[in-house]
């Protein structure tokens, strides 16, 4: 549903940004101009506070309503009369003709009249600032939904830890490791000092016996020879 309703309004996007380039060249090249108009002169066709869209032509037939200048106003009536160059027209609303105008007095043809346009030029600023929001707001719906549409078609893969965390594990268990071989070390340490004292209270003993068998052994030998 959002997917429609952004493509809808890249539609209308494209349709406006056209719309506005044909406007601009064509202003540019006086060929288009939009008048406001004042009177009710051409009432019920035109009414007064009603904004027409004029193009110029190159001709222009009985029934086209045209603006044209005159003493210096700019004129919207229906052309009833032409002869050559010169042309007459009359307000729909009017009792009486205009006076005759050469056809180099007139800017262009009424191509449309009031309604849309209207809206259009009183509310300009408010509809595009509305469509931007609009479009913008579905852009974001729209890549909203393709995201979670992606999680869903993607494989979750576990990822390992991160390299720091390995090293500083490596670091704990080969320090861990050194402090047990330091235990080890040391705990035999302990075991062997008691044996080395025993095996020298051994050697002072045996000391000690040899020691008294070569008094004895003395005493026997000068015993034999006094006698």
């Amino acid at each position: 549903m959002i997917k429609v309703i952004k493509r809808i309004f890249d539609v209308i996007f494209v349709i406006l940004i056209i719309t506005l380039a044909l406007y601009f060249v064509l202003r540019i090249d006086n060929r288009i101009r939009i008048y406001s108009v004042m009177t009710g002169s051409m009432e019920d066709k035109i009414y007064a506070g009603d904004y027409i869209l004029i193009l110029k032509q190159d001709d222009y037939k009985i029934g086209d309503i045209v603006t044209f200048t005159q003493k210096g106003y700019y004129v919207t009536h229906r052309i009833i009369k032409k002869d050559g160059n010169a042309i007459t027209t009359k307000g729909d609303a009017n009792n009486a003709a205009d006076k005759t105008i050469d056809k180099s007095q007139i800017i262009g043809k009424v191509i449309f009249i009031g309604g849309a346009l209207n809206i259009i030029i009183k509310y300009k600023f408010a509809i595009v600032g509305l469509l931007l929001t609009f479009y913008l707001i579905s852009c974001y719906f729209a890549k909203d939904e393709e995201e979670k549409e992606n999680d869903g078609n993607v494989e979750i893969i576990e990822v390992d830890d991160k390299p720091e965390t390995k090293v500083e594990e490596t670091k704990v268990e080969e320090k861990n490791k050194k402090e047990e071989i330091v235990s080890e070390i040391f705990e035999e340490q302990k075991e062997e000092k008691p044996k080395k004292k025993r095996t020298t209270r051994k050697s002072k003993e045996d000391n000690k016996g040899t020691k008294s068998k070569k008094k004895t052994q003395k005493r026997a030998s000068k015993k034999k020879e006094e006698k």
